[in-house]
């Protein structure tokens, strides 16, 4: 799967957030997120797109500890 399949299941086609998307991700100076969304259901996108940026590495090796697939992933030694 990659970003233009996900973006073709879009109802407009767009990737990317931002107001038209129902929510603004803002960084402090300190690299902090702040999310602020017109209601739960954007909130809870915003949330899910902030993980994914910040921590997409330690999804991944969830997944594989999951399918147990983490020695293929990390190395037998890991």
């Amino acid at each position: 799967m990659t970003t233009a399949d996900v973006d073709s299941e879009r109802p407009n086609g767009r990737s990317g957030h931002g107001p038209a998307d129902g929510f603004e991700v803002f960084r402090d100076d300190w690299g902090i997120p702040h999310l602020k969304a017109g209601g739960a259901l954007a909130l809870a996108r915003a949330q899910g797109h902030n993980a994914a940026l910040d921590r997409a590495w330690q999804l991944e090796t969830e997944r594989h500890r999951v399918l147990g697939t983490t020695a293929a992933y990390l190395g037998a030694e890991a």
